[in-house]
Parts: structure tokens; C-alpha cells; sequence
């Protein structure tokens, strides 16, 4: 029965991909969109005014349309122009509020995803720290968290042993080979628990007023109410940006 269950689950995944591609929908997924007064120039992100181009490059080609439009659209319920595109942006970033209100005065409609947990702890998340600390540290971090390490297997990070690491070739595409390889090692090869704890040492002592690092980083409750009331959608990023499929199916539900 499961086997059965789980053979339809994947059928209408396949189905509702080959709809979208027959269809040519376009999900475009934005992080960081910073400008040249940004104090973090080194995020991996897109200029503003690169940004403002390519959206203008999309619709030359592309109708914008809600990510709900567009599943909608898969399921019949409407009909879009053959060519359709959504616009996400991940992370509930303090910057989306400018985004949120330029797609506005343009008449379009995005979809904001949100982790939880920054509305209600002025913390800042794992990925988010070690994001900071790279840009401002830039390599000097990787030694630095290898010294931190209080649990976990340090050998992971031996120059030798990440050279006999095959890397997924879309895992860092945006880096050089080493820094890819140190951050595989990092993301998916040592402990969790460990890796945080390291990163979260650092920016301690980095940024030690970790409230204001949050308020500089995210979106408020007011933001997100406020990107909503522009008639845009809010998502659940989940509460804590955890992957959902490395976890339990119990914690997967909570997050």
C-alpha cells in the first residue's frame, strides 16, 4: 500500500513538472538583493539595479504571475498565457521591503517566505551567521571554525580528505574549489551541532550585539504585515531555515 501511495506521489510530481515545462512557467528564487550602500558588499547576492534589469529582461518574455496563480494554472483551476512567471524571495530579509514595494508601484505580485522564528527571537540563524562572518572575514573564517570545533571530526577538513570529496557540481557553483569544498564538508559532512556552535562562537565575537545584527538583517512583524497588505503572499520558510529532508518526520511537522 505505502509503495503504491508513494508510486502516485511521484507520478503527479512528474506529471505537474512536464505541465510546467509543456507550459514554460519560470520560478525565479531571490536571496540577498543589496545596493552599493550595502556594509556587506561580499554577500552572494544581486545588486538592486541588476535586479530592476532582469526583471525588465523577464517580462519582455514572461507574464508575472503569483507562485498560487501558477499552481492554479497546473491544476486547470486558470487560465495564464502559455509563458508565466513567478517571482519568490527566501529568507525574510530586511531588503524585501524595498523589493515588495517597487514590484508593487509595477502593478505585480511576488511570494515572501519567512522563517518563523526571526518574528518572535532576535537572533540571528546558522546560515545566516556563517553568511556575515564570510563576508567579512572571507577565507580567514574556515581556519577559524576548524580551531572552534569542540566536537566532530577535524579531519573532514584535511586538505587531502577534501580532495577525494565528490562535490555536487551545483553545491557552491558561485565559489572557487576550495571554499566549495569546505563548505560541502561543512554543510553535509560534519556534525550539525558542532559546525553551529563553532559559527556562533565567532560571531560573538564579531558582532556581540546580536538584537541589533538581527534588526539590520530581517524583516519585522510590521514588514511582513506590511508586504502583505501590498497584496503580495506570505510563506513559510519554516521556523528555524532547517533543510526539511534531512530531518525526522516529527520535527519536519513542527518546523
Amino acid at each position: 500500500g505505502s509503495l503504491k501511495i508513494s508510486f502516485l506521489y511521484l507520478e503527479r510530481i512528474y506529471t505537474d513538472v512536464k505541465k510546467m515545462i509543456d507550459k514554460k512557467y519560470l520560478v525565479v528564487t531571490y536571496h540577498y538583493v543589496i545596493d552599493d550602500k550595502h556594509p556587506f558588499k561580499a554577500l552572494k547576492g544581486i545588486l538592486f539595479d541588476d535586479f530592476a534589469r532582469q526583471l525588465k529582461d523577464i517580462k519582455k518574455t514572461y507574464k508575472i504571475i503569483s507562485l498560487s496563480d501558477i499552481a492554479a494554472s497546473i491544476g486547470g483551476e486558470l487560465n495564464f498565457p502559455k509563458v508565466s512567471a513567478a517571482l519568490t524571495f527566501d529568507d525574510g530579509l530586511k531588503e524585501h521591503f524595498r523589493i515588495a514595494q517597487f514590484l508593487s508601484d509595477q502593478g505585480l505580485a511576488a511570494s515572501f517566505f519567512v522563517p518563523s522564528s526571526i518574528l518572535d527571537q532576535k537572533k540571528v540563524l546558522p546560515v545566516h551567521k556563517f553568511h556575515l562572518l564570510a563576508a567579512s572575514l572571507g577565507k580567514n573564517l574556515f581556519p577559524k571554525i576548524v580551531n572552534r570545533l569542540k566536537g566532530g571530526d577535524k579531519k573532514i577538513f584535511d586538505a587531502e580528505f577534501l580532495r577525494n570529496q565528490t562535490v555536487p557540481k551545483h553545491r557552491g557553483e558561485y565559489d572557487d574549489e576550495n571554499t566549495r569544498r569546505f563548505k560541502y564538508a561543512f554543510n553535509f559532512l560534519l556534525d550539525k551541532k558542532s559546525g553551529e556552535e563553532a559559527v556562533s562562537s565567532i560571531f560573538s565575537e564579531v558582532y556581540p550585539d546580536e538584537a541589533c545584527a538581527h534588526d539590520f538583517l530581517y524583516l519585522s512583524k510590521r514588514d511582513v504585515a506590511a508586504i502583505a497588505s501590498l497584496g503580495h503572499e506570505i510563506g513559510s520558510h519554516g521556523h528555524n531555515h532547517v533543510p526539511l529532508a534531512s530531518l525526522k518526520d516529527a520535527e519536519a511537522e513542527k518546523e
